[in-house]
């Protein structure tokens, strides 16, 4: 399974869905058919977008690419696990909102 799908399915989105969310975040125009070829490794994305979609899925180009070994996996609550879903499906005014709300919690102390 291509790291496109992997990631996709982790983050609980459908093709459909991801085209949409991405496509509106990222001012594209993907289409489900790319995003097929994509995920069956017929074809890799322009390099303008790769930055892009490594940003969504929140991955390195080089993992996206398969040339990384996976990143450890921490331990999510299920409400972690559905407020992430809600916020990667949520429009980009949105995302931008929660993420200036949440910036004061999101540097480390250390």
């Amino acid at each position: 399974m291509s790291r496109f799908k992997e990631l996709r399915k982790k983050i609980g989105l459908t093709q459909e869905e991801l085209i949409e969310q991405f496509n509106l975040n990222y001012g594209k125009r993907y289409t489900p058919a790319a995003i097929s070829q994509f995920e069956n490794d017929k074809r890799i994305p322009e390099t303008h977008s790769l930055a892009d979609f490594a940003n969504f899925f929140g991955v390195s180009i080089e993992y996206l690419l398969g040339r990384e070994s996976p990143i450890p996996s921490i331990q999510l609550h299920p409400e972690e696990e559905e407020l992430i879903r809600a916020y990667r499906r949520a429009p980009a005014n949105i995302t931008v909102a929660i993420s200036k709300l949440l910036e004061p919690y999101s540097k480390d102390d250390a």
